[in-house]
């Protein structure tokens, strides 16, 4: 499960460094990464790292976040419309 904090500037539930490098590549990691509950919605509106919630659901799913808890993933659809996301990264 991902967290609502920060790692080297990252939200950790959207970070490359923890979720792929660490988790996946370094401990070999197989199973699915879910979302703390409103994590997603905190990387735009809180964190400010992307400017909005399609952005933030494109960032989650790209960096290995699989499964949410909360509504953003809703989003999804959109972002792939906005060129955020591709529809092979979003099926992952």
């Amino acid at each position: 499960m991902g967290a609502y904090n920060r790692v080297y500037g990252e939200s950790a539930s959207a970070s490359r460094f923890l979720l792929r490098d660490v988790l996946r590549r370094d401990w070999g990691f197989k199973g699915y990464v879910v979302s703390d509950c409103w994590a997603i919605v905190d990387i735009w509106k809180r964190h400010r790292i992307v400017a909005t919630r399609e952005a933030a659901a494109a960032l989650a799913v790209r960096n290995g976040t699989e499964l949410e808890c909360g509504q953003e993933y809703a989003t999804l659809p959109a972002a792939v419309r906005q060129g955020l996301i591709s529809r092979s990264e979003e099926r992952r």
